[in-house]
């Protein structure tokens, strides 16, 4: 039988009873019960198979663009992704939020960290990624410059000038040496263990291409002061104080033109 929209339809009997009317699907009537080639008409759940590699992804499920600066959903409460943005709302809670960027190659990029929240319905945080390179291996610059030797350091140069040193008073005579303003002990820390004076204690004093001679302290607690050869008694240019008219004898030389 042939309809008034030109379909056609026919039926069958079985025995003495007639069937339903069956349809016969052609080019005009067949998107009614499948689909085009391109997929239009598609709906409900098709199982598909899909051949290729696709070796990364351009996007995510939201048609956020993947590239350099996306931020990647990170496992944590009241969080929220979108595209290269991450925004937490904290609920109930105040402290820190930390992020640590890594590269595509997984080599650190940059920590950061937001203070969030005074209780219930904290202030909400917002992180934009922006682009990263390189290795930061350690910080370059302190946050806040400390003083060492009475100079600024922030470690963003070199500590240079004139140190200023000072110890702490101590009202036990013989432990003062312990709160001196500069305490120079033995080589090495060898203690009692060693008597060589090379292992003394010394303060060096050099001329840079000229002279250098060094003032030790013997295990005998006698002072010495050598030339640069370690051996010489360096010479003393000082005033000596005479007691009862008497000069006290020196086992180096003097120049004392006060004595």
């Amino acid at each position: 039988m042939m309809t008034s929209s030109s379909t056609m339809k026919y039926r069958g009997m079985n025995g003495t009873t007639w069937q339903p009317w069956v349809t016969s699907i052609d080019s005009g009537n067949y998107t009614q019960y499948t689909v085009k080639k391109d997929g239009t008409g598609a709906s409900g759940t098709w199982d598909i198979s899909i051949s290729g590699t696709a070796s990364k992804a351009i996007a995510d499920a939201d048609g956020n663009t993947i590239k350099t600066t996306y931020a990647k959903l990170a496992s944590m409460n009241n969080l929220v992704h979108s595209g290269n943005e991450i925004t937490m709302v904290p609920n109930e809670y105040s402290g820190e939020l930390w992020f640590n960027w890594r590269t595509c190659g997984g080599a650190n990029g940059n920590i950061t960290k937001y203070n969030f929240g005074n209780g219930k319905n904290g202030t909400t945080v917002t992180l934009v990624a922006s682009n990263f390179s390189g290795v930061a291996a350690k910080a370059t610059i302190l946050e806040t410059a400390r003083s060492i030797f009475g100079q600024s350091f922030n470690g963003g140069a070199d500590v240079k000038g004139t140190a200023l040193v000072y110890g702490t008073y101590n009202a036990t005579a013989n432990q003062r040496y312990n709160s001196a303003g500069l305490q120079i002990r033995e080589a090495d820390c060898v203690l009692a263990t060693q008597s060589d004076i090379g292992y003394a204690p010394s303060l060096s004093f050099h001329w840079g291409n000229r002279v250098a001679a060094t003032l030790l302290l013997h295990h005998d607690g006698i002072f010495y002061f050598r030339k640069q050869d370690g051996v010489t008694r360096a010479t003393v240019d000082a005033n000596v104080t005479q007691v009862n008219g008497v000069t006290p004898e020196w086992a180096g030389s003097i120049s004392n033109a006060d004595a």
